[in-house]
């Protein structure tokens, strides 16, 4: 389908002709003037597509199961030639049978079925499941990529309207509440059962309590990320590159590691499967410390290290960057415990501390 872009303060109009696209200004920096150009252009694409297949004879298929065959397909493709990272064709595959699932058990099969109405009874049917509303906003948005998915390949020319999926108001919003950081205690315990875990727990989950970092940065780490004289890492997340400082303990750590071959520090997982082995270490910890380590995963590090910048009391903005976070609205929604909101320096100083508390709770 035909799409619009700014360069400049100038709207772009990209369309695809005779299987190539071409890009043309539209010489007005008006929003409304750009709109108007696009849903043009737009419904000229839909007619010539009528037409071409109308000449062809060519049968419409509308079968759901088999869209999201091709949808799936066409992903795994563009993550070979490079145009997509393997979490996001891992997603396509794993989420795309769950939506078919919901639909069917609404008696939707084919995507002629799908309305407003169809999209509302599937967000009752997610939320009744053990869905957060946040993954339901995922399974919803991946359903849309499915529908303009099958508009671009061109088998919905018959059928031709507003992405139904399309729309803030029908996804719910999320206001849950966070899940809570590790307490001091449950930090500690964490980082000690970490040395005799299995080499890609030990790493990711003792680089998880040092850095605070998300456990796909943590598994893209290479040895030449790491620089020992200014005892920082290099790490790779949401897009941009960001330089993290390290203590004695985390660089001493990366010293002694064994890097195979490939320059890795992890042996090269996917997320998932990286996922699944730190919640079973979780998952362990729990049976052994009762009621400890209550909803904890590989992000409770990341959650941990914002609230142990709060309890030092570390400036918002500061703390946020040091973790990461564009939005500080993010950070102190979504990354600070209600504890360290109740308690009113660099991370590797935060964490220090916050460990510090749980030994002096041990001491006494």
């Amino acid at each position: 389908m035909a799409t619009i872009n700014i360069r400049h303060g100038t709207y772009y109009l990209s369309t695809k002709i005779g299987g190539q696209w071409t890009t043309k200004s539209l010489y007005t920096k008006d929003p409304r003037i750009a709109e108007d150009s696009l849903a043009a252009a737009q419904a000229r694409e839909m007619t010539d597509r009528r037409k071409s297949q109308a000449a062809r004879g060519i049968v419409v298929s509308f079968d759901l199961a088999e869209i999201s065959g091709r949808f799936i397909a066409a992903s795994q493709e563009r993550y070979r030639l490079g145009q997509c990272r393997l979490p996001t064709a891992e997603n396509v595959a794993h989420r795309t049978p769950i939506i078919l699932n919901f639909l069917k058990s609404l008696g939707v099969v084919r995507l002629d079925q799908v309305s407003r109405a169809t999209v509302r009874q599937f967000v009752t049917t997610a939320l009744a499941h053990p869905y957060r509303p946040t993954t339901v906003n995922q399974l919803c948005a991946l359903a849309s990529q499915l529908w303009e998915f099958a508009l671009e390949d061109d088998t919905l020319a018959d059928l031709y309207d507003k992405n139904p999926w399309a729309g803030k108001k029908l996804r719910p919003r999320a206001y849950a509440n966070p899940k809570p950081a590790l307490t001091p205690e449950e930090y500690v315990l964490a980082k000690e059962a970490s040395h005799k875990a299995q080499p890609v727990v030990r790493f990711l989950v003792f680089m998880g309590a040092k850095t605070g970092r998300r456990i796909s940065s943590l598994l893209r780490l290479r040895e030449s990320d790491f620089c020992a004289e200014s005892r920082t890492i290099s790490v790779y997340g949401k897009g941009k590159h960001e330089l993290v400082n390290l203590d004695e303990e985390a660089v001493q750590f990366l010293l002694d590691w064994p890097v195979g071959e490939s320059g890795f520090y992890c042996a090269q997982i996917s997320q998932p499967q990286a996922s699944a082995r730190v919640g079973e270490f979780f998952k362990r910890l729990r049976r052994q410390h009762q009621g400890k380590f209550n909803k904890a995963s590989h992000h409770s590090f990341r959650r941990t290290a914002g609230t142990a910048l709060r309890v030092a009391q570390v400036d918002g903005r500061v703390a946020a960057d040091a973790l990461g976070h564009s939005s500080l609205h993010v950070h102190e929604r979504h990354y600070v415990d209600e504890r360290a909101r109740r308690t009113g320096t660099t991370l590797a100083d935060a964490l220090r501390r916050y460990e510090k508390a749980s030994i002096e709770s041990l001491a006494l």
